[in-house]
């Protein structure tokens, strides 16, 4: 729109030179006769110029304006939209209390559970022991004769009986407080076991909603920033500059017209202040954090397993097995003859574009590469350019601040301690724009971002870009699969690629 009004206006204002230029030419200068006829029509391209193209000009430069304050409040709304999810009346909020409410609740029924455990280890206790210690039976005394005086006397009185009598009601008591303990116990354990199938359940569907609701956050966030960036400073930038052009042209044009007016002695444009049509372009306000790691924090006890976790197939990976990379690389098979190195090389066949795929690095970091004062590039996969796979670490920053992810300023993985790790892993499942992080093996975090991968170029622990530096440290060697690897197959990857290229 500001666009199409801004043609309007300089067209119009080569119109209305057109005219000036017609009655110079016909009239002189100044001090040359002119008709009235000709004097009005210069006054009224004075008011063309300075109440029609002007207020045109006036009406696409506020234009512009709002649209920029309209971007970045978009790109705001993405923070306070998830800011608000997140918060405690949100609706992430909720189901991360009600977890932890489920959570209180599991603790409770195992503290209940450790009470009766004790409680039935003490009556087990008690009763082995009394078991233990029963006195063998007295022997039972032959059969008599049969005669009244004999068996009066063997029926009067059993030493066997009265131990019988006094064993077995010692022997009942003992066993019977066993059974009650060890019931309490049963009940007590088959409570916890309901209680943490609440809990996992509860969990669970936090868990998919908060990684779903983040990975959409970030997508908001790197659209709207890239539209604000990419798309609209630019042609607002452009339109300025336009149209700041125009008012000068303009101003030189009432210029003339004065001059042949009379009102001014000199066709000179004094000095033109552009001010009015001049542009702050706003920042984007930095993106706010979805904190996936308080899925992983110590308080979910026991750690949950969701049947959604360990990792993506190799959906959209273009095929390959698994466990062969495609792409192997070590100093040595790079022509290189130490063993630690930084190089470029290009995968074999096309482009990955954004099908599924493996990085695995084995790697040194020493202590320059942890006290380093700079950002330093350990790989990136693709053209050096947006969407290509990077990592990067800033130990300057925090040795936990790194960029693993999209090339593109957002989709990102941005906090991970990586150093002094032995191997760094991402897996990108195409079928569910899954990026995830591994650290010698071990899970890290995951995020959903776009990638697009455009050539087969790969920078091993360098960069040809100024601003950052290489790796400091030693990268022994890299694999790529064709796949999204599991979690057990990255643990697998991880030991090959050290065996292979590493210290191992």
């Amino acid at each position: 729109m500001a666009s199409t009004k801004l043609s309007e206006s300089l067209a119009a204002l080569k119109t209305a030179s057109g005219i000036v230029n017609k009655i110079s030419q016909e009239s002189g200068n100044a001090t040359a006769h002119m008709n009235e006829d000709n004097k009005k029509l210069l006054r009224d391209v004075m008011a063309l110029v300075d109440q029609s193209i002007y207020g045109s000009m006036n009406a696409s430069h506020k234009a512009d304006e709002k649209s920029l304050a309209t971007a970045i409040a978009d790109v705001d709304q993405c923070n306070t939209d998830i800011a608000n999810r997140l918060a405690s009346t949100g609706d992430l909020g909720k189901m991360q209390a009600s977890v932890r409410a489920k959570q209180s609740d599991l603790n409770d029924l195992q503290g209940v559970v450790d009470v009766k455990s004790a409680a039935n280890k003490s009556a087990w206790d008690m009763f082995n022991q009394h078991m233990s210690l029963i006195s063998n039976p007295p022997d039972v005394p032959g059969f008599p004769a049969r005669t009244m005086p004999s068996l009066n006397a063997y029926f009067d009185r059993s030493a066997y009986c009265l131990w019988f009598s006094a064993q077995k009601d010692a022997y009942v008591e003992k066993r019977d407080f066993y059974l009650a303990a060890d019931k309490a116990l049963k009940a007590a354990i088959n409570a916890y076991k309901i209680g943490k199938a609440k809990r996992d359940v509860q969990y669970c569907d936090w868990k998919t909603e908060l990684e779903e609701s983040c990975g959409a956050f970030d997508k908001c966030y790197s659209t709207k920033s890239a539209f604000y960036k990419n798309d609209l400073t630019p042609r607002v930038r452009s339109d300025m500059t336009a149209r700041i052009e125009a008012f000068k042209s303009g101003e030189t044009l009432m210029q003339q017209i004065k001059f042949l007016l009379a009102v001014s002695t000199t066709r000179e444009t004094p000095t033109t202040d552009t001010s009015r049509y001049e542009i702050d372009f706003p920042s984007v306000p930095a993106q706010d954090e979805c904190d996936l790691t308080v899925l992983s924090s110590s308080e979910w006890n026991p750690a949950v397993e969701c049947e959604s976790d360990g990792g993506g197939g190799g959906g959209g990976g273009g095929g390959g097995a698994t466990d062969k990379a495609f792409y192997s690389s070590c100093p040595s098979k790079a022509n290189v003859k130490s063993k630690c190195a930084k190089w470029v090389d290009t995968l074999p066949g096309s482009p990955l574009r954004d099908s599924s795929h493996t990085v695995v690095m084995s790697l040194q970091f020493n202590a320059e590469a942890k006290n380093a004062n700079c950002s330093q590039w350990l790989m990136n996969l693709g053209e050096e350019d947006k969407l290509a796979n990077h990592w990067l670490y800033n130990p300057h920053i925090s040795q936990e601040d790194v960029h693993f992810g999209s090339w593109d300023g957002g989709s990102q993985i941005r906090h991970a301690k990586i150093g002094g790790a032995q191997t760094l892993t991402t897996t990108y499942d195409a079928a569910t724009k899954m990026y995830s992080l591994y650290i010698d093996g071990k899970f890290s975090s995951k995020r959903s971002l776009t990638l697009d991968i455009k050539s087969g170029q790969m920078l091993v622990g360098r960069t040809n870009r100024g601003g950052k530096m290489g790796f400091f440290g030693c990268v022994e060697g890299v694999d790529v699969y064709k796949a999204a690897l599991t979690a057990t197959q990255v643990a697998a990857a991880s030991q090959r690629v050290r065996s292979s290229c590493g210290s191992v």
